[in-house]
């Protein structure tokens, strides 16, 4: 029905635009080729002195006929009929883009990304080249399967501040890294009896508080698990007041229908239908709506202000997870500490034969005269460095850190790859999946 009248309304207007069109054509062709102010002057346009002409001009003033005004003003609504005929035909039309500073703007948002890890140690390599391609500020990952003999360097680069939560027996786990710009601190009052991490990030304009927490479950549990988290979410309700909450993990329910108007009233177990009675009660909004494993939407973002959602998106997993990850922004002002630039070596540029002959010509036996050891350390190095300068180039970069071994070509195959894996999982081809992981394990 809304089809037909949609073209049913075209079509009138089409007929007016021709119409009207028409008879604005005929009324200019009847009033003349000069049919303008020229006309009330008796002036061809030609000859009416231009402003730059050098000629003289006279101001005159003519009185218009009544019927000439009517004319004019008919001609005058015809026109702008026509432009609304053409408005209307045109469908949906958008402001034109003129300097309005866009809202998805680096120092107004917040960006997000988090991912079933199934071991984050045999996926460092991997996640270092995903953090030289994009600027997370939050990292959620569950299924750590980590425990304190892995330092945080070892996974993570300098530039994330690592937040862990073990689990006391093997498997599982949960972490939260954040930007080294972020002034962050854990919550530990918040955490109760289930993997839940929570963090506290200040938002300075306006002064508030954004919770940033990550919480897994393990398929096998049952509603008393669920009911520690409802604890520190009632907790959370209690003492914080006017913060922006985000709560992120693998939840796995599999049989909620996140579609429903009423997900709870669907639910086929109580543990379901509970969890999703504590995200009204809480006022809590579920906002993916694309599966992240195997047709289900396992893993979750959770906020309580969904207007601040610029935009989020499902993609690749890390490796050999079958967890796909998510990636999202929020609108928010944040804090950032300012980094300096660092001092890099240009060694692709080095002179290393006139270093070999500096080092061979320092009189590095006067070193031993001194019995200071800190002295000896400081004219060593004094010494060293100074060789170092003539012989190599250095330069300043941003305080972005880029592991060394990657490039532009590694960026582009990163993208292509990407691309692949868009592709492969929309269509569902076993020959598109054939070509991306074809592309991921070379």
């Amino acid at each position: 029905m809304g089809g037909q009248l949609y073209r049913s309304s075209c079509s009138i207007s089409i007929i007016l635009l021709i119409t009207t069109f028409w008879s604005t054509v005929e009324g200019f062709n009847s009033t003349g080729s000069n049919s303008n102010l020229f006309l009330a002057l008796k002036l061809e346009s030609k000859t009416f002195p231009g402003r730059n002409s050098g000629l003289s001009r006279t101001l005159c003033e003519g009185r218009l006929t009544p019927c000439c005004k009517l004319r004019s003003g008919i001609l005058l609504t015809r026109s702008t009929l026509t432009a609304i005929y053409l408005i209307l035909l045109a469908g949906n039309v958008s402001l034109n883009p003129g300097p309005v500073q866009s809202v998805d703007d680096r120092k107004d948002k917040m960006t997000f990304w988090s991912f079933n890890a199934r071991s984050i140690v045999n996926k460092e390599r991997e996640l270092r080249t995903r953090l030289s391609s994009y600027d997370y500020g939050v990292i959620a990952v569950t299924e750590t399967w980590l425990d304190s003999s892995i330092n945080d360097g070892e996974i993570f680069p300098s530039s994330y501040q690592v937040i862990r939560k073990y689990r006391s027996r093997s498997g599982g786990g949960i972490l939260l890294a954040c930007s080294h710009h972020l002034s962050v601190r854990r919550r530990l009052d918040y955490e109760t009896e289930c993997e839940v991490l929570w963090c506290e990030v200040v938002i300075p304009n306006p002064l508030t508080t954004m919770l940033v927490g990550v919480f897994y479950r393990p398929p096998s549990t049952d509603l008393n698990y669920m009911q520690e988290l409802e604890k520190s979410l009632s907790m959370i309700e209690r003492n914080g007041k006017n913060l922006t909450l985000v709560l992120l993990g693998d939840f796995n329910f599999p049989n909620i229908n996140w579609f429903a108007p009423s997900p709870s009233t669907l639910c086929s177990d109580g543990t379901s239908a509970y969890f999703c009675d504590m995200i009204d009660d809480n006022f809590l909004h579920q906002m993916i709506n694309v599966p992240t494993r195997k047709g289900n939407i396992l893993d979750l973002v959770l906020v309580n202000k969904p207007e601040l959602m610029l935009w989020s998106n499902v993609c690749e997993g890390l490796a050999n997870s079958d967890h796909d990850s998510i990636e999202f922004a929020l609108k928010v002002k944040i804090a950032r500490r300012k980094c300096s630039p660092r001092l890099v070596y240009d060694y692709k540029n080095a002179d290393w034969d006139g270093l070999k002959e500096d080092f061979r010509n320092i009189p590095w036996n006067c070193i031993d005269l001194v019995s200071d050891i800190e002295v000896v350390w400081s004219s060593w190095k004094s010494l060293f460095f100074k060789a170092v300068e003539r012989n190599i180039p250095s330069k300043f970069l941003s305080s972005k850190r880029n592991v060394p071994w990657f490039n532009s070509d590694i960026r582009k195959l990163i993208h292509k790859k990407q691309r692949l894996w868009k592709i492969a999982k929309s269509s569902g081809s076993p020959n598109k999946w054939s070509n991306y992981k074809k592309l991921n394990n070379e």
